[in-house]
């Protein structure tokens, strides 16, 4: 019994001091190592304004938060007594938008160049100007966006695009599209730490011509809204990520146009996780799915080897329905300050219903592709690795496939 008391009067005191020092107010800021981003942009993130109790558990989840701007490719959070203490490295944010995918054939590969601001006046927000070789056609397209971290306010974010795209099918039809688009987007603040509301209204015209065969899509235009949920639990990292983020989508609209408006509906999700392994390793995966509303080939899901499974074919699966998967187990190796290799083993799989070129039902596909691939990590640039994969697709059909890319996969 006397050995007890001792004990307690021992602890006590350690008691009273931890829970002092865990219920202390932190005062005020030092922001180390930023020269471009505005101070404000960090002080955002944090759950609560200052004066105010800041846990272990805040400390962790707004060291997340700024990773997750991927501006900054080092970031440290400590707290020194009544000074919270924030260290970050950036990154050089003004980047040329180069992107390179090779497709099944020259006519099928995609090319982008364009200058995107990945910092834009210091706000982590992003600006984009491009143009682009995709879907067998053209295209420029202008974008802004907020990064979705705040704590506090709603982010938003647009878009405007023209493109021109060949449509073709196995029947022998097909057609050129030529659309206009522009969409507008606002995301949440965080329900917690990790779900967000998306709302977005989207318009588009598109043109038909060049048709080839006997069906033809008609001239229109379209209006769509869409509402969506992400859950967001991902910490970037350049080399070895963790986490999760799922989003799901449901679209509603019509097409005006032909005689009848057309209903535009959809549901789209998707969900990427990263696993670490070890302080080098790490095992990624992607699932993501969409159904359409059937009709009109124009809208539909596009399925092949830019986005889908490396070795499928391009310009050609387009379905009412789809789901997909893509993963790939990453060991990355430091090859100078800021640089590194990266080895990947991947494998791609996906199911699918195409649609005919009237828009109805065809028949059900597979696809299945495996292989390797390297690439080169500067992590002083935002937006920028040099990826090159060989994959063998073993179904809908066999062949071996080449990929050279200027961004991850996924």
């Amino acid at each position: 019994m006397r050995w007890l008391l001792v004990l307690v009067w021992l602890l006590v005191p350690s008691l009273a001091f931890a829970s002092t020092a865990s219920t202390a107010p932190v005062e005020r800021t030092e922001i180390v190592g930023i020269a471009k981003t505005r101070e404000n942009t960090i002080l955002e993130l944090l759950p609560r304004r200052l004066p105010a109790v800041l846990t272990d558990a805040d400390l962790a989840e707004l060291e997340r938060r700024i990773n997750n701007l991927a501006v900054f490719d080092d970031v440290v959070v400590e707290r020194h007594g009544p000074v919270l203490r924030i260290v970050v490295r950036e990154k050089w944010t003004l980047v040329p938008s180069v992107d390179f995918a090779s497709g099944e054939t020259l006519a099928d590969s995609y090319a982008m160049l364009g200058l995107t601001e990945y910092n834009f006046f210091g706000t982590a927000n992003q600006a984009e100007v491009k143009v682009s070789r995709e879907q067998r056609g053209f295209g420029i397209a202008g974008r802004y966006e907020e990064h979705v971290f705040r704590r506090s306010r709603w982010s938003f974010g647009g878009d405007g695009s023209f493109s021109t795209a060949r449509y073709r099918f196995e029947d022998g039809n097909g057609w050129r599209s030529t659309a206009a688009q522009t969409s507008v987007w606002f995301t949440s603040p965080p329900l917690g730490n990790y779900a967000q509301w998306i709302l977005a209204l989207e318009y588009g015209r598109e043109l038909i011509d060049d048709v080839q065969g006997t069906t033809r899509p008609p001239d229109s235009h379209t209006i769509r809204s869409y509402m969506g949920l992400t859950w967001n639990q991902f910490r970037w990292k350049d080399l070895v990520p963790r986490g999760m983020r799922a989003e799901v989508f449901v679209g509603t609209g019509m097409l005006v146009g032909p005689e009848v408006a057309q209903p535009r509906h959809s549901v789209e999700s998707s969900m990427t996780g990263a696993l670490p392994l070890g302080s080098t390793t790490v095992l990624m995966a992607r699932v993501a799915g969409a159904a359409f509303t059937r009709g009109n080939p124009n809208f539909s899901a596009l399925l092949g080897s830019i986005s889908g499974v490396r070795g499928l074919e391009d310009s050609l699966y387009r379905n009412w329905i789809q789901a997909f998967a893509n993963v790939e187990l990453r060991q990355s190796v430091r090859i100078a300050k800021r640089w590194a290799l990266q080895g990947v083993v991947f494998a791609d799989g996906a199911g699918f219903e195409r649609l005919t070129a009237a828009g109805d039902r065809g028949k059900p596909l597979g696809a299945f592709a495996t292989g390797i691939g390297a690439r080169l990590v500067p992590t002083w640039l935002a937006g920028i690795v040099l990826r090159v994969d060989a994959s063998r697709l073993h179904a809908p059909e066999t062949r071996w496939f080449y990929q050279l890319g200027f961004s991850q996969y996924f």
